[in-house]
């Protein structure tokens, strides 16, 4: 039942989808698909940068160096 309803679901998505791209010129689709592509590379780097600065920010988080053992985490 459950599975039934997912492929479902799917089929649906990708009539949805097929159309709204179906209805796109070429140029368009090229734009939308630079503009996707330029959106989640920001946000994938904003992710990376706050968490980096994040776990800088707080005294007892991040990576030193100087135990016996090399790099230590505390």
């Amino acid at each position: 039942m459950a599975k039934k309803r997912i492929k479902a679901f799917g089929e649906w998505i990708e009539d949805h989808l097929r159309r709204a791209c179906g209805a796109l010129s070429p140029d368009k689709r090229i734009i939308v698909i630079f503009t996707l592509l330029l959106f989640f590379s920001v946000l994938s780097l904003y992710f990376t940068v706050s968490s980096i600065y994040a776990s800088a920010r707080e005294p007892g988080n991040g990576c030193r160096y100087g135990t016996s053992s090399g790099w230590s985490w505390n």
